[in-house]
């Protein structure tokens, strides 16, 4: 999570105004960024939002801001 974290730090500091993620071909604007930035700094491991993902265990936290909204999916032993 620290290596995603700091990748969208340098990332933002980038001159763009819109990105396509790797799960979707809608583009996002720019500022979407920073509410994935602030959900890992408040990253919440939820048992309600917990799933197998291809036998992986998951959970899920959502961040909502004036920036956007920010879903990310994680492993426990990722973070």
């Amino acid at each position: 999570m620290n290596q995603l974290y700091e990748m969208l730090g340098r990332t933002y500091k980038l001159e763009f105004d819109t990105f396509i993620g790797g799960h979707s071909s809608i583009p996002y604007e720019k500022n979407l960024i920073v509410a994935h930035r602030k959900n890992i700094e408040n990253l919440v491991v939820d048992e309600k939002t917990k799933a197998s993902i291809f036998g992986i265990e998951t959970y899920s936290s959502v961040y909502e801001g004036e920036e956007g909204k920010s879903k990310i999916v994680f492993s426990l032993d990722r973070i």
